[in-house]
């Protein structure tokens, strides 16, 4: 008999997990109307959804609701706080801490006290964090906490809060020691390490209490937190703490926090002896930093080392910052910056290439001629750009001798006549420009007038507009983007793409596999598929890495650039940046996302409220930890589980 009840089990569970749907949309046309509502911004067609009889329906509609903020709506969304399904008091405190509005707090406070959900109290509590300020600071700190979910919530609220007091810091160290769960112990150590806030001075009664902590904790991001929040130390107390800690740091995150406090903070001090014997025992990015401080702080007495280096190294980008630090050794004499000028010729990396060219932009009055025929003559936008940029940067605080509005305007008209998209954009705007005023030396504008015919692109054809406009001298300071509307959400691509899939970036360093998040932002999800189906990434440039912050690529000429695609509703709210390898899209605000992506090295809760997560790195987090600015996406690859 009990076999025949274990057999009846087992199939009864295996029916069971046959019958959960992988993609949502494809059955639940109720749930898809309430997603469109949401992202084609209907305030009136998702309020409707938050009468429905069903209670997913109520907290989808009343979780979609944060983007979309009406005094009648948050006095709906208040209302739910006393509905009779968590998940929909869940939904309703999420909106109403994005609203971020004052008013909402006697309804969140309220159900706090009445709430005995876990999730549903976390959410309010994290909520009202958001909305409250310096005088309800009280009233959190004192708040009581049962589980570890509210916690987390509590701890979430504090960092949204953004507010230090002896309670508040008393009571997270003695949490961060009762809890037992890693997500929370990570989640105080963000508001301890909160960096938004400036005043660390109310840490400083509690230095043992957190050197303990940090002592006893085993995961390196949760240390790193801890260890931001000793910033204020006296310089002695902190230094001795930090140089000890360093020989036992095995993870390089955790190298990497140590050194960066002990080398180049405000109230920091430099020891160069201790970065260089780790410039031999670090990751690719902790060189790359400690390189970038050995160089910003060099003198004379630094130039063997940075000789040494140049004739030894290999590594591109490493050679970037010996360069930067030989100039900056040598006074940049032109020796040293003709030597720069000659090995930039020879990088093969477009994107090193690129910053060792940026780096002579500070001496453009010196060296104009050789920078404009490298930004002319170069195949890689990414060079152009970071030439033409920093030329532009350079010449808001300087004056502009006229030698250098002649180069500037003779090879403006060489770059848009050249017929490459990229090249006639920069320099088009880069003759634009009213600090250069390069325009005054050109007289005939007919020829654009005759190239603006041919310019199909609208990028390409705005600039065209903005030139003609600066050579007849009627250029502003203010820049026309025309940005298109949002586009909709195509529901039957949406409907087809697989159940669970995956989606997997081909690097140099090896393969970085991403786990889709349909349900979470399926217009995201659906852009991003379609990208990687048409190739769109093959080949694209990693432009912007930020260790140990984030990569970011997709870019359509690998410049961090605008792009051509429509853009996307944002879709923000189902998940959060409290893990590393959360995948995103970068935006300009909100409804701008377009194509470029960006994956996390660190959790970064700071970013929730803004930017769209719509995947997560499940494998090759260590090939995401080795890829460095200017390296390639080979391929993109679809793969279903």
């Amino acid at each position: 008999m009990r076999k025949i009840l274990w057999f009846i089990v087992l199939i009864s569970s295996l029916w069971g997990c046959s019958e959960k749907p992988g993609n949502i949309f494809k059955q639940d046309e109720t749930l898809r109307s309430v997603y469109d509502a949401a992202l084609t911004r209907d305030t009136l067609a998702l309020a409707a959804f938050l009468n429905h009889e069903n209670e997913k329906y109520r907290s989808r509609a009343a979780f979609l609701f944060h983007t979309m903020y009406t005094p009648e709506i948050r006095e709906k969304l208040e209302a739910l706080l006393r509905d009779s399904s968590w998940a929909v008091r869940q939904g309703a405190a999420y909106s109403l801490g994005q609203f971020a509005r004052k008013e909402s707090l006697p309804a969140l406070q309220e159900g706090i006290e009445r709430e005995t959900q876990p999730k549903a109290r976390a959410a309010m509590l994290e909520a009202y964090g958001k909305c409250g300020d310096v005088r309800h600071l009280k009233y959190l700190t004192a708040v009581e906490l049962k589980t570890e979910e509210e916690i987390r919530g509590w701890a979430y609220g504090m960092y949204r809060l953004g507010v230090f007091s002896a309670n508040a810091i008393s009571r997270s160290i003695k949490l961060f020691a009762k809890s037992k769960s890693p997500k929370t112990k990570r989640a105080i150590s963000f508001y301890l390490g909160d960096t938004r806030t400036a005043d660390y001075r109310s840490v400083i009664p509690y230095e043992m209490e957190i050197k303990a902590l940090i002592n006893e904790c085993d995961d390196p991001v949760t240390k790193s937190y801890l260890l931001t929040s000793l910033q204020a130390l006296p310089l002695k107390r902190k230094s001795d703490f930090l140089l000890a800690l360093l020989p036992e740091a095995r993870n390089d995150l955790l190298r990497f926090r140590c050194l960066e406090q002990l080398c180049f903070t405000p109230s920091g001090i430099f020891l160069k002896d201790i970065a260089r014997h780790y410039l031999a025992d670090s990751s690719l990015h902790i060189r790359l930093n400690i390189m970038n401080w050995l160089a910003v702080t060099a003198d004379s007495s630094d130039r063997p080392f940075f000789r040494e280096g140049l004739e030894k190294e290999q590594n591109e980008h490493l050679l970037v910052y010996l360069f930067k630090g030989w100039l900056q050794s040598e006074n940049a004499s032109d020796a040293s910056c003709q030597s720069l000028l000659a090995a930039a010729r020879n990088f093969k990396n477009p994107q090193a290439r690129a910053d060792l060219y940026a780096l002579l932009t500070k001496y453009a009055d010196r060296y104009a001629p050789q920078l404009l025929r490298a930004a002319y003559m170069d195949q890689e936008p990414v060079v152009a750009y970071r030439i033409l940029d920093g030329m532009r940067s350079h010449y808001k605080t300087h004056p502009v001798p006229d030698s250098v509005r002649q180069h500037v305007a003779g090879y403006s008209v060489f770059m848009i006549r050249s017929g490459r998209d990229p090249l006639m954009v920069y320099g088009a705007e880069l003759l634009a420009d009213t600090n250069i005023r390069a325009y005054e030396w050109i007289d005939e504008s007919d020829w654009l007038e005759e190239l603006l015919q041919e310019a199909l692109k609208p990028r390409v054809e705005y600039a065209f507009m903005h030139a003609i406009k600066a050579i007849k001298g009627l250029a502003t300071d203010e820049r026309e983007y025309y940005l298109a509307p949002p586009a909709r959400p195509d529901w039957k691509e949406i409907s087809d793409l697989p159940d669970s899939f995956f989606i997997l970036f081909h690097c140099r360093q090896g393969d970085v596999k991403m786990k889709m998040y349909t349900e979470a932002a399926p217009m995201s999800v659906w852009r991003f598929w379609d990208l990687c189906r048409s190739g769109y990434y093959d080949s694209s440039v990693v432009h912007r890495v930020v260790y140990p912050h984030v990569i970011q690529g997709g870019s359509q000429f690998g410049d961090g650039y605008n792009d051509d695609l429509a853009p996307i509703r944002t879709e923000t709210g189902f998940l959060h940046f409290d893990a590393a390898g959360m995948v995103g899209f970068a935006s300009d605000g909100r409804d701008t996302e377009t194509g470029q992506w960006f994956i996390t090295h660190l959790p970064r809760p700071h970013l929730d409220p803004n930017y769209t997560i719509f995947a997560k790195v499940v494998e090759g987090m260590d090939v995401v930890n080795e890829i460095y600015k200017g390296d390639l996406i080979l391929s993109t690859e679809i793969q279903e589980h």
